[in-house]
């Protein structure tokens, strides 16, 4: 069996096939199915059932390249096939998670909220797992910019000279 993707550049094409093809290799490692890109357009030749499961897989990248997201967005669709982790505290895959439920209440917020404003002791986590989450939402490909600010208010301390003092 064959089926055909067209592709609209050879920039989407060797993103969508990886640094020296490690995507390719790796599907076509998976699945007895072989990857021809000729003139613009990529037939994925083999067996029926693994022919339209590279397809779709292949579809959804595509997608995720346009869309310009990350190689981590690639890397978790061709790795297993699935969708993003329904998990929302599972932040980053070196360990850094929410340890007291307090934590996983906040780290939960952050991921369905678009502003998330939390109050707390010194050394409870808050800084450290919105810039977790933040540096994990940027490695997905769900944003392309991470913009760091500091407060222009003192908090009992002198923040030094600001921007703009005289």
């Amino acid at each position: 069996m064959e089926a055909q993707i067209e592709l609209e550049s050879l920039e989407e094409e060797q993103r969508l096939f990886g640094a020296r093809d490690k995507w390719r290799r790796l599907l076509c490692g998976r699945f007895p199915v072989e990857l021809v890109s000729r003139q613009g357009a990529l037939k994925i030749l083999g067996e029926e059932d693994a022919v339209a499961e590279v397809k779709a897989l292949l579809d959804r990248a595509l997608i995720a390249v346009r869309k310009g997201q990350g190689d981590t967005a690639l890397e978790r669709i061709f790795a297993d096939g699935s969708a993003p982790p329904a998990d929302p505290t599972r932040i980053l895959t070196s360990g850094i998670r929410p340890r007291s439920p307090g934590q996983r209440r906040y780290v939960e917020s952050l991921a369905r909220n678009l502003i998330t404003i939390v109050l707390g002791p010194a050394g409870t986590g808050k800084t450290f797992l919105a810039v977790a989450s933040a540096v994990a939402a940027l490695r997905r490909g769900d944003h392309r910019k991470l913009v760091l600010a500091r407060p222009a208010v003192e908090a009992g301390e002198r923040l030094g000279f600001l921007p703009g003092d005289m």
